[in-house]
């Protein structure tokens, strides 16, 4: 074999590796976002009821969220987005989750309730963080304080996904 058959040889061998390297596996926080995606059954529980959430969380857009910063990803169910229903104990029927993922791979929640027949300005928010891994999640929330509408409520929450 001439010399420049062998160097060609050498230079494919070492990018070969090399995209081999790069494409071996996906980062922990890459891995914990493609987790999320899909649906999930959640359970939540407070002082004034239990309740259960069965969502399909599509990747979404929290940039207009001020509750959520400094996300990695973000995913929604709900306002047209995946789908969201609920059975239990709910001030208003829920409009809205959106689950974030931060930086250190913590969980952000924030699950909006609506007010029947589209009435203004009256909605539940909630907010929380947990952790999510494995298809299981779990953490605490409790009434946003802009929300006067379950002032004083707080809970627990805990998933799996379908």
């Amino acid at each position: 074999m001439n010399s420049t058959v062998t160097i060609r040889l050498m230079l494919l061998a070492l990018g070969m590796t090399s995209l081999l390297a790069a494409c071996g596996g996906q980062s922990g926080t890459a891995k914990l976002q493609s987790s999320i995606q899909g649906s999930w059954t959640i359970y939540t529980t407070s002082a004034q009821g239990d309740a259960t959430l069965q969502v399909t969380l599509i990747p979404g857009d929290c940039s207009d969220t001020p509750d959520f910063q400094d996300l990695t990803a973000c995913f929604e169910a709900g306002e047209g987005i995946g789908s969201i229903s609920g059975t239990g104990y709910f001030l208003y029927p829920p409009a809205q989750v959106i689950l974030g993922v931060n930086s250190s791979d913590g969980l952000q929640v924030l699950l909006t309730e609506g007010a029947p027949d589209g009435a203004q300005g009256d909605s539940a928010v909630f907010v929380g963080s947990g952790t999510v891994s494995n298809g299981a999640m779990s953490g605490a929330f409790q009434c946003d304080t802009g929300s006067t509408a379950c002032s004083g409520i707080s809970g627990t929450f805990s998933g799996s996904k379908n």
